[in-house]
């Protein structure tokens, strides 16, 4: 049961982010007629550039970003999300431990960890923030190597 809770969370994840990566260009049918229109836009703004008109090129450019744009609360809600499932981890092993009497780290833990991580990893990639980015890049191999190292015990196999 814990197992599918914790592939439903991840499923869940990887859905939000495809959610998020496909709010773009809401006027659009498509991403070729959004991409068509960002085009003609930068066309526009390297024009009125060329004429000396700067202010108008710096709307045409901004117009151009929102085009293509994903919506910002897409994204802030794809953040909290993530960092939902990644605080999340700490109550289930939290309650786990209470259950037994002893500090337990359950396999679930480690589903909700890749399922935030990589969540909140997606997140820090469109803020373009290095920090996050490297905090929340990384951590998953471990993770999963976790879940590998388990898994083998489980299943007999020494763990390399």
């Amino acid at each position: 049961m814990r197992t599918l809770a914790c592939a439903a969370g991840l499923a869940l994840a990887v859905v939000l982010v495809g959610v998020v990566g496909h709010a773009v260009a809401w006027g659009a049918t498509d991403r070729s007629e959004a991409g068509a229109g960002f085009t003609s836009l930068l066309e526009q703004a390297r024009d009125a550039y060329g004429r000396g008109e700067v202010a108008a090129a710096r709307r045409l450019l901004d117009k151009a970003r929102r085009h293509v744009a994903t919506e910002p609360w897409a994204w802030l809600a794809l953040g909290f999300v993530g960092q939902g499932l990644f605080s999340a981890r700490f109550v289930v092993q939290w309650l786990a431990s209470e259950k037994r009497g002893e500090s337990v780290v359950p396999v679930s833990f480690w589903y909700l960890s890749i399922a935030g991580s990589l969540t909140v990893l997606a997140y820090a990639v469109y803020r373009l923030d290095p920090v996050f980015i490297l905090a929340y890049g990384f951590n998953s191999f471990v993770y999963v190597r976790n879940l590998m190292l388990i898994f083998r015990k489980r299943s007999g196999g020494a763990a390399r």
